[in-house]
């Protein structure tokens, strides 16, 4: 068997699908992905339903940062409902962003929230599973 494919820029994962997570997509990333380590990224982080969704901004948004095989990352747009085969406008859009893995900074995917927050509840403290 040949080892997996990476995909060119590692992934920036921040709610449902980060390692505590018992989501099965975040069981899978855990089992298929390659953990780097828990990441950080500027942004804010606003609870939508019971997942939330990244925006840039000042504050700081804790994380786990993956290389993905290509075929787990189509898993994720698909989860995420972004790209093609899905009606824009979309609720997510897969972005390259900075993030910091220690004091590395990385380009890295994100999923950025991809409508209004004015109505949406900032978690301050950037932690999906702190707030």
């Amino acid at each position: 068997m040949s080892p997996p494919r990476w995909a060119e820029l590692p992934v920036f994962v921040y709610g449902t699908l980060r390692r505590q997570s018992p989501h099965p997509l975040a069981r899978r990333l855990a089992d298929e992905g390659r953990y780097l380590g828990e990441a950080r990224c500027r942004g804010q982080l606003y609870r939508v339903a019971h997942y939330p969704g990244w925006v840039p901004g000042p504050g700081w948004v804790t994380g786990d940062l993956y290389r993905l095989s290509p075929a787990l990352l189509a898993a994720l747009d698909s989860y995420e409902e972004c790209g093609p085969g899905f009606s824009e406008p979309w609720e997510y859009r897969r972005e390259r962003h900075q993030v910091w893995l220690g004091k590395e900074a990385h380009l890295a995917f994100i999923y950025r929230y991809n409508r209004p927050t004015g109505s949406l509840t900032l978690l301050g403290s950037g932690d999906f599973f702190l707030t």
